[in-house]
């Protein structure tokens, strides 16, 4: 990083947040592939601590070495603590976010049911997509528990037309796989 930056910033960028200035895009760029066809490609991917959500983001980044995708994976964390976790056991880079969602925000019969380390995920994970698409990157978000059998990217390639290619759940373009490139301002917003 440039020798102007804060020590408070230099610390976080050390440290994994995102949130420090230029952190995101210069994560992105340490872990994007290029492609013959110039797009600058990653997936990324959002885990809590709890033992399920590390053993199924483990088994999915296994399958992603397997074909070669591991060292493009933008993993983000729900904390620092997580990440010192995932660093002594994946041996890869991990990220997190001193916006992330710490406690409920409010009390509501939507939030008592559903709060908990993903709900948390939810908001971060579109907004850093928003900017890594603007930043001039091609991303595949996806959950942690998807099965890995070949590289997706060849076929999005394809898919010249669409800046926005979306797993369907209940409308939302929320779970599974969502993926966006840069493309039209509308299809940015």
């Amino acid at each position: 990083p440039p020798p102007s930056l804060s020590q408070s910033t230099l610390l976080k960028i050390i440290l994994g947040d995102l949130e420090a200035t230029g952190a995101l895009l210069a994560a992105a760029a340490s872990l994007a592939r290029r492609a013959a066809n110039g797009d600058k490609e990653l997936i990324f991917m959002a885990t809590g601590s709890d033992a399920n959500s590390l053993s199924v983001t483990n088994n999915s980044l296994v399958t992603l070495a397997t074909l070669g995708l591991r060292r493009h994976v933008m993993l983000l964390a729900d904390g620092w603590q997580t990440c010192e976790v995932l660093r002594a056991v994946l041996y890869g880079p991990c990220f997190w976010s001193s916006r992330m969602l710490r406690r409920q925000p409010a009390d509501s019969i939507t939030l008592r049911k559903f709060w908990d380390f993903r709900f948390r995920f939810y908001y971060i994970k579109k907004k850093y997509m928003a900017l890594l698409v603007a930043g001039g990157f091609a991303v595949l978000q996806a959950d942690t528990d998807t099965v890995w059998s070949h590289d997706p990217f060849p076929m999005l390639r394809l898919m010249r037309t669409s800046s926005i290619v979306a797993m369907r759940d209940v409308g939302l373009a929320n779970a599974g796989v969502v993926y966006a490139r840069p493309g039209s301002r509308a299809s940015l917003r």
